[in-house]
Formats: C-alpha cells, sequence, structure tokens
C-alpha cells in the first residue's frame, strides 16, 4: 500500500509529480489522482517554473518584450524568468510584438541578417554539400535550400546518389555482391551501410533477383547465434520470476511481442504498469509461485 501521506508530503515540499512518482515506483498521474482525492491544489505551470528555477517574482511582462527585441530568442528569454517558452510567445502577442519568422531566426542566430547568397547556395550544393549542410552554413533549413534549388532548376540529388557522394563512391551498386554479403548473414541494414545505399535498396535487389528476404524470427535468431525453438516454458518461468518481456525477448532471441504472444496464448496476464514500476523500482520483487505452479501442473495434464 501507498503512502499517500509521504507523497503528499514529497511534493509539497517542492518535488515535481515525475520526481515522486520515481521515488515511489508509480506513475506520474497516480501521483496526481492521490494529489486530486486529498483536496490538494497542483502547482500552475508559472509555479512550477518559478519553483525550478529559483525565483517567484511575477513576470515583468516589460523586461520580457525588451530582451526578445534584443535578440534573445523565447527559449532563452524563458529559461531566465522561469517559465515556458510558450509563456513568453503569449506575452509577445499580447503586447503587439510580431514573433521572428523561422528565417529571422536563423540568420540572427548564425550571425548574420543579410539576404541569402542564392549563387553561393547553389554552388556549395553543386560542389557536393549536403542540403543540411548548405543551409547550416547560410543560417537557413534544408528546407530553404530544396527550395531554393528547384526555382532555380537544380535537380536534387537522389537518395542513392547521396548515399554514394557521402560514402566516396560513385560506382554502380554490385547486386551480385550484395546478394552474397546479404546470404553471408549480413542484415539489410550493414549490407546498405557497407555499399551506400538504404536497406530498402538491398531488398528491392533481394526481391528482383528471385532473393526472399529472412523472416524476423529467422534474422532475430541469426543475429542471437542460435536457432533452436523457442523454450516456452522457460521464456514463462522467467517472466513471472520478474524479467520483463524485453529483457525474456533479449536472453531467447525474438522480440518482446513474441514473449506476450506466448503469454497469452499460455493465459498468462501481463503485469500492469503499476505493477512493472513496483517491480522496476525494487518494491516488488516477487516470484509469482501460485501462478507459475498452476502453469506447469497445466502443461502437465495436456
Amino acid at each position: 500500500m501507498r503512502d499517500e501521506a509521504q507523497i503528499i508530503e514529497d511534493y509539497q515540499s517542492g518535488m515535481s509529480t515525475y520526481g515522486v512518482a520515481k521515488k515511489h515506483g508509480c506513475s506520474d498521474n497516480t501521483v496526481v489522482n492521490i494529489l486530486k482525492r486529498n483536496g490538494i491544489q497542483r502547482r500552475t505551470q508559472q509555479e512550477a517554473g518559478q519553483l525550478r528555477w529559483g525565483h517567484i517574482e511575477n513576470l515583468n511582462e516589460a523586461q520580457v518584450v525588451s530582451e526578445y527585441l534584443s535578440g534573445m530568442s523565447t527559449y532563452e528569454v524563458s529559461k531566465k524568468h522561469g517559465c515556458s517558452d510558450n509563456t513568453v510567445v503569449s506575452i509577445l502577442k499580447r503586447n503587439g510584438i510580431k514573433i521572428r519568422t523561422r528565417q529571422e531566426a536563423s540568420q540572427l542566430y548564425f550571425g548574420h541578417i543579410e539576404p541569402l547568397n542564392k549563387a553561393q547556395i547553389i554552388e556549395d550544393y553543386q560542389s557536393g554539400m549536403s542540403t543540411i549542410q548548405v543551409g547550416k552554413k547560410h543560417g537557413c533549413a534544408n528546407k530553404t535550400v530544396n527550395r531554393l534549388l528547384k526555382q532555380n532548376g537544380i535537380k536534387i540529388r537522389t537518395r542513392q546518389e547521396a548515399c554514394q557522394l557521402r560514402y566516396g563512391h560513385i560506382e554502380v551498386l554490385n547486386e551480385a555482391q550484395i546478394i552474397e554479403d546479404y546470404q553471408s548473414g549480413m542484415t539489410a541494414t550493414a549490407v546498405g551501410e557497407k555499399h551506400g545505399c538504404r536497406d530498402n535498396t538491398v531488398f528491392v535487389i533481394l526481391k528482383r533477383n528471385g532473393i526472399s528476404s529472412r523472416t524476423k524470427k529467422e534474422g532475430m535468431l541469426l543475429h542471437y547465434g542460435h536457432i533452436e525453438t523457442l523454450n516456452e516454458v522457460q521464456i514463462i518461468e522467467e517472466y513471472l520470476s520478474g524479467l520483463s518481456a524485453l529483457q525474456v525477448g533479449k536472453k531467447h532471441g525474438c522480440s518482446d511481442a513474441t514473449v506476450v504472444r506466448i503469454l497469452k496464448q499460455n493465459d498468462i496476464p501481463r503485469r500492469t504498469r503499476q505493477e512493472a514500476n513496483l517491480l522496476r523500482y525494487n518494491h516488488l520483487g516477487i516470484l509469482d509461485e501460485d501462478l507459475l505452479r498452476r502453469f506447469k501442473n497445466k502443461k502437465t495434464t495436456t
């Protein structure tokens, strides 16, 4: 049973609902419900921000506006005054202050406000830089670079061309080698990385050459180095002993979804989120002996 009095005391001492939940092994929603049930008023977002940043004075809207107009971002202003950036935006709108566009903010951030040099942007892209790299250099988004290139009739590199440029080679993909690498046991991701293409491109090549790709189970089994049939009894026993579905799956070389399916097929109820949290934070830590015994008896009779 949770100590509601302690939870309330922790919250009123200044801890956040998340911090209290982590301490007591429950969700923050559970903490909120306990506070409501006991008539404890929650802190507002402003109060929480003020508590976090160590001051409780009212926001000075004139100062907020002045600092934003001086060049600070809404995030920087909010951090200084202990509120959210959304609060800063609301104050600016209430005072008729126009919010900077993304381009203006980028230009301010990168220390220049001159118009974008379109010729230089095109030259940088054609020299081999990516749109992200060009955008970072010129203080704009990569989408802005893409739009500028299209407006000037510059063809955007395909993903394959970009991968080949990134990995330092531009030769045509060697399909025979790709197939050989995949069949040797490499994953599609590893093959793609080796040849400078996406894993989807690898799958297309395999399909075009009549090579069936491995199932998820085969891939997991190959990855974990064993191909024996899954031991359902062992999987259930380990889950009931306290391991999570993810931990059990990792141990047996299958996904957590496979573990969950095995539990459902054998009528093993899954732990609730509350139980999982309690177990995770060492407040439970016990083996469900009764449920395990009933499962083994059921297996013996069938």
